[in-house]
């Protein structure tokens, strides 16, 4: 990889990452952040912000975001998937977007992860229950 392409590549996951922890500031202060549950109105002012609506999403790709439990996860082109780790157990979860608000945690995302060759990281077809 050329050493520009290399550059504007860290650039890339840099700013994604300083948007990343923006976020987690916001999400911090739970006054900005609605309840899920809450009207589809009240997310307006965090897409102005930077999240991603459902039809920007791109079936299969991996997310960088926020939830509960993860910062990265997989759009199946209906809800995320993401890699759950508890009291030593491994496994795939789902989670909504919040415009598929269900009233438990919701996975927000916030930009597409970025391969080191510059590509974005396609993901490929899961079989999730």
């Amino acid at each position: 990889m050329k050493a520009t392409a290399r550059k504007k590549l860290m650039d890339y996951n840099r700013k994604s990452i300083d948007k990343l922890r923006r976020w987690s500031d916001l999400l911090w202060n739970r006054d900005s952040v609605p309840d899920p549950g809450s009207p589809k109105a009240a997310w307006e002012p965090l897409y102005q912000a930077g999240l991603l609506r459902k039809a920007q999403l791109v079936e299969f790709a991996f997310y960088m975001g926020h939830c509960r439990n993860a910062e990265v996860a997989q759009w199946d082109g209906s809800k995320f998937w993401y890699i759950r780790r508890k009291t030593g157990d491994t496994y795939a979860e789902s989670i909504c977007h919040p415009e598929d608000d269900n009233g438990f945690d919701l996975f927000l995302p916030l930009s597409r992860l970025v391969a080191e060759n510059g590509e974005t990281i396609p993901g490929k077809a899961n079989n999730h229950a």
